[in-house]
This record gives C-alpha cells, structure tokens and sequence, in this order.
C-alpha cells in the first residue's frame, strides 16, 4: 500500500513537471508586444489606471475617482489587483507581461493538483493521476496559460469550489459551505459569471440531503439556510475583492449589461458576427473535441461527462460526489453554451471536472474489464487517446516557440516598403506594422502613411465610393488576419460588396498582387497542420498561399474557431497595388451594374 501511495506521488511530480514545461515554453511568444486584445486591456489598466493612493487621494477612496478604481469591468478587478500587487513587488526589472503569464501558469497548474485531488478523493490516488494527466495537457490549457486572461484563475476557482463542494457533501458541515460561497466569490471578482460557482453548495447539500435516506424537512431547511449562507458569504467576498462594482455601480452594471449584449449576439459588438449561424452547444462541443483537446483526451472527458450524467440519473435517490461534479458541469454547458458568442474559453471552468469524471469513468470500466482479462487493452486505448492529445499540445510548443507572424511581417515591412509610403489597415484588426527595432534603428507606424478602412460598416453606396477612392491612392493593403473577412465572407447577405471585394482581393483582379505573407502552422509528429482561415468564409485562398500550402503537404483543418488561431498565429498577407485602378474602376468591378 505504502508503495502504491509513493508511486502516485512520484506519478504526480512528473505530471505536474509536464504541465509546468508545456506552460513556461515560450512564455515570451509576442516579444513583448501585448498582442492578445484581452491581455493588452488588462496590463493597461494595471500598467497606467491603478496606482497606489497619496495622502491627498484617500479621500477618493470611496468614489469612482479612487485611484484603486480600475474603470474597466469587462472582468473583475481581483486578477487586476494581484497582478498590480506583483508589480509592485518585482518593480519594473521584468515587462509587465512575463510575471502577469507566470501567475496565469500557477493557477492553472494549481488546477492540474486541484483535478488530481478531486479523483484521488473519489476514484484513488492512480485515477487521480490520470485526471491531473489530462488536464496537464490539454491544449486550451496550454495555449491559455501564455495569456494573461480571466479563464485559467476562473478555472482554478471552479475546481476549488468543486473540491470544497465534495467535502460538504461528505460531512455536511458549515465551514465547507462557506468555503464555497468564499470562492464563488472571488470567482464572480474575477468574472461575473464566477457566481456558478455557488451552485456547488446547493448540489452538495441536495446530495448529502437525499443520499442514504436522509431527507427530513428540518435538513432541507437547514440545506437551505447553509445555501442562503454560502451566498451571503459569496456576495461579502465579491464586494472586497471588486470593491468598484459597488462604489462605481453605474459604470459596472452598464459594462455587466454590454457583456450580455455581447454574449447575445449585438452586432455592435464586430468580433461575436463569426458566431451567427452556428449551432448552440454543437459548435462549441466541436471546437473543444478538436481544438480544446484534439480528439483523443477530448472523447475521454465528454464521454466521462455522459458517464457521470447517466449514472447520477440511474442513482437519483443515492447520488454522490460524481453526481455533484457532473450536474454542474451540465448545468454550466446547457447555459454557457447555449450563448450565441461561443468563445472555445468560455468552456475552460467545466474542462477539469470533465477530466475528473472521465477518470471516474475509467475506474469503473477498468473495475469491470479486469474481471474479464481486459485490462491491458484498457490502458493502450487510454495511453493512444491520452498520446494523440499530448502531441497536439507539444504541437503547440512550435507555435510560441517562433518569432509572431505579425512581428516578421512588420520586420519585412520596415525592409520593403518605401519610407512614407500609403499603408491601408483594416478597423478592428491589429494595426501593422508593430514598432520595432531593426539593426539598432526604432521603427514604428509613423514610418508610413497609415489609413485604416472600416469594412464593418454597413455596405452602402456611400461607403464604397469612400473605400474606393482610399483604396486608388493606397500602395500596400494589410490583411493582418481573418478577423473581417472571416465574418464578412460568412454574412454575404450583409455584406455582399464587402464580400466580393475580398474575394476579387484574394484573386488579385483589382490591381492589388500578394507580395508577401507570413503564418505560423503547427507540426505534430512531422505533420504540418494549417488551420485554413478562408474555408468557412467561403473565399478564395490566394494562389501564392495554396502554393506553398501545397508545396509543404499541409494538413488543412476548416472550420477552426477564430480565436483558436488569431491571436498567436494570424496568416497576415501585404498586398501591392501595381494595378493602379482609379477609384471608378475599383467601383465598376466591385459594384458591376445589374443587367
């Protein structure tokens, strides 16, 4: 027995060794750029909002004027006080971005040991191993974790009150409930929809209510007052730890209002229109089988999820912490992802649990295969699906690992483009070139003249004729990324001259030739993958792109959700105007007259 706990130990070092070399590969992936627009947000706020109060400021303190207040409430003040916290701690020797991507990396392998504890307490130290495994390399997570974004400390909180949840249900005393309600509050200070994390109360105390025949009206009573408890203390702890949210509570529900808006489906919010005709749950239960995992762990932890439902549905009068951990993760997926914006992350807090309950699946399969001579098969099944999963991850490792196909782009741009020259950018994609310093020389954006196209807008006469003139005198045209013409290719019915001015772009007809593009693709066991950005815009690939694609054997994937790729490895092209169409030219093919 002693032996088998050491081993588990030793197993679980090596996991947690996996899981800190997948995260601190290539930490540094943007040089420093803030690419990512959420992580730029927040290191802003705590580089250039928050600030420490002089004495003539404490009496701001209770307003909205308060230099504690963030004025950003997208998210919780909490992951900006702590990381405001450790700068104040490491001063500015270190970017702001590196300790801000380290404290991300410890969260979430806080979550790796919190997986491994959760099974460990349910299934034995072994299946225990095997949950931390599975969320040790998960690919989401890897990719994450190189962010500074709410989801990995929102994960964290999730496993800690599922895990705080279990001890509940297991001896039903009070500090455990308000161990919960504790964490759904700095859950909710984090992101507001951390307040699921309460509900974690109320399942405990229902299934220690209803198991073993316990039900009495003085329990479900007594249920309900812990429940109100946990609440309450969740509400105290929000309040401390997003303080703004009240003393500002204005600005924090008009943002709170926006977030659902956006969560909606608002068209003014550009960046959720590559959601319209998706599917509600099977869109985001696709992209987490073949991005968020890659098949292989993936089938093990929705199976694990299916596992656990039937099995709390066939024990409904017994249920147990299996029945706890999958009710949650169900409740969450039916609302979450039931929203018409279906950001793969938004998933990441149920991810655990779902590794979790696919151990606890296993367990049961390998209690009842053994008996039948099956173990062995067993374990190579899980090893190929665990294996196939883990070289996704590491395929991952290639993409941080290299230079930012927007920072090679701006590099070359500083080489070959003329000094001044006339640079078309796209409005709500990043701005290129980036500053850089090239052979001891700064260089930025001032280096050209830059003009920035609103193709959003609603296509009109009106604006086309403007684009068009723009575009006649423009000398380079960016394309930094599939983040409008992803969009505008998919809502031709929106934007049908938007839409054929790209495809007549990419087919270089309107004077513009591709000159030069760069991308990022992953290897996974010598296989180049490339997530193809055209495919479900339904545009043309441009000649010199499906060359090399070609060139290279490439995998191509369609159909990959934009955020899978946009922020760490855009295919950017440049495009010249050799062309010279004049402005009624550009208007005659884009615009032909009706017969």
């Amino acid at each position: 027995m002693r032996r088998s706990v050491v081993g588990s130990w030793v197993a679980l070092v090596f996991v947690l060794a996996v899981a800190l070399a997948l995260r601190l590969y290539g930490l540094n992936w943007d040089g420093g750029q803030w690419i990512h627009p959420d992580e730029r947000m927040i290191l802003m706020v705590v580089s250039n909002r928050l600030s420490i109060p002089t004495a003539e400021q404490v009496p701001l303190l209770l307003t909205p004027q308060s230099p504690l207040n963030p004025a950003f409430h997208a998210y919780g003040s909490f992951p900006l006080y702590l990381l405001k916290a450790v700068q104040l701690l490491v001063g500015n020797a270190v970017p702001l971005h590196i300790p801000a991507r380290l404290l991300s990396v410890a969260f979430d392998c806080g979550t790796v040991l919190l997986a491994y504890a959760l099974a460990a307490s349910l299934a034995g130290a072994w299946w225990g191993v095997l949950a931390a495994l599975l969320v040790a390399v998960s690919p989401i997570h890897v990719q994450l974790v190189h962010y500074y974004t709410v989801d990995t400390i929102l994960a964290f909180w999730a496993a800690l009150g599922a895990y705080f949840a279990l001890r509940l249900a297991a001896t039903g005393r009070l500090r455990w409930a308000l161990a919960v309600g504790a964490v759904a509050g700095l859950a909710m200070a984090t992101k507001l929809i951390g307040a699921a994390v309460v509900l974690f109360a109320a399942l405990a105390l229902a299934a220690r209510l209803l198991a073993g025949g316990r039900w009495s009206w003085r329990g479900a009573l007594r249920a309900a007052g812990w429940c109100a408890a946990a609440g309450g203390v969740a509400v105290a702890v929000f309040v401390l730890a997003d303080p703004y949210a009240v003393i500002d509570a204005w600005a924090f529900w008009g943002e709170a209002g926006n977030q659902a808006l956006m969560a909606r489906g608002d068209p003014r919010f550009p960046y959720t229109l590559q959601f319209y005709y998706t599917l509600p749950y099977l869109y985001p239960l696709w992209q987490n089988l073949t991005r968020g995992w890659g098949i292989g762990a993936g089938l093990l932890a929705w199976g694990g999820l299916v596992w656990a439902t039937v099995r709390a549905g066939l024990r409904i009068r017994r249920p147990d912490g299996w029945a706890v951990l999958a009710a949650w993760a169900l409740a969450f997926f039916l609302v979450v992802g039931g929203w018409h914006a279906k950001f793969p992350r938004y998933l990441l807090p149920m991810m655990p649990l779902l590794c979790v309950l696919a151990a606890g699946m296993l367990a049961n399969v390998g209690h009842r295969w053994r008996a039948r001579g099956l173990w062995v098969a067993l374990a190579a099944i899980t090893a190929i699906l665990i294996a196939a999963t883990g070289a996704y991850a590491v395929g991952l490792l290639g993409i941080f690992g290299q230079e930012h196909s927007w920072v090679r782009m701006s590099r070359w741009m500083y080489a070959n483009v003329p000094r001044l020259a006339a640079v078309a950018t796209e409005y709500w994609d990043m701005a290129l070139p980036l500053p850089l310093t090239v052979e001891g020389r700064h260089h930025d954006r001032g280096d050209f003249r830059l003009t920035e196209l609103s193709l959003y807008d609603a296509d009109t006469p009106e604006k086309w004729a403007e684009l068009a003139e723009t575009l006649a005198a423009t000398d380079y045209y960016i394309v930094a990324s599939q983040r409008v013409y992803g969009p505008v290719g998919l809502l031709r019915e929106l934007y049908p001259t938007t839409s054929r001015f790209y495809a007549l772009l990419f087919q270089e007809r309107l004077g513009f030739r591709l000159v030069h593009w760069e991308g990022t693709d992953m290897q996974v066991l010598g296989v180049r993958i490339v997530e193809n950005p055209f495919a479900r815009a339904g545009l043309p690939v441009p000649e010199a792109v499906v060359r090399t694609w070609q060139e290279g054997r490439a995998l191509l994937l369609p159909g990959g959700d934009e955020s899978w790729t946009v922020y760490d490895r855009p295919l950017v092209m440049v495009f010249r105007n050799e062309g010279r169409l004049s402005a009624a030219e550009l208007q005659a093919a884009l615009m032909p007259a009706e017969p």
